[in-house]
């Protein structure tokens, strides 16, 4: 991947300036349909992580509704962690690659904090566009209003 910046372990001062974590292989897109699981696991994965330094935010993009998952957003089924130092972040990177979670091999690699950004926007959107329809004060009280007539 372009995006992943960095994967060696070589230049302790180049892992310095990463502060930003993905993570593959941890969970699958139909465990993130479930609103509370996918909470829990990214509570659950920030809760470890908070053990290799602070963590300032953690997500786990959200797959769209349904069965078609080329309307999801970009990295459904990864977890992205931010932390406040990149040597957080790099011992973070060394001790979750690899390591087996659920049955599955989880991969850890840097990105930039753009990329982390850019991902955590388009999740935001894409949740906000899939979330069920919200009534605002103004509409129920249009609809009380009808309601009267």
């Amino acid at each position: 991947d372009s995006e992943s910046d960095s994967d060696s372990d070589s230049d302790s001062d180049d892992e310095a300036k990463h502060v930003c974590v993905r993570l593959r292989g941890m969970t699958t897109r139909r465990a993130l349909q479930d609103p509370a699981e996918a909470r829990e696991l990214v509570r659950d994965t920030k809760d470890v992580c908070d053990d290799f330094g602070k963590v300032v935010s953690a997500f786990a993009p959200r797959p769209h509704p349904g069965n078609d998952p080329s309307k999801d957003p970009r990295g459904v089924g990864e977890l992205f962690l931010r932390f406040e130092k990149g040597a957080s972040a790099a011992v973070a990177r060394r001790a979750l690659d690899g390591r087996e979670f659920d049955g599955n091999v989880v991969k850890a690699t840097f990105v930039s904090v753009s990329f982390f950004e850019k991902t955590r926007t388009d999740a935001e959107a894409a949740a906000e566009k899939n979330a069920p329809a919200k009534y605002t004060s103004s509409s129920r009280a249009r609809a009380a209003e009808k309601n009267k007539r």
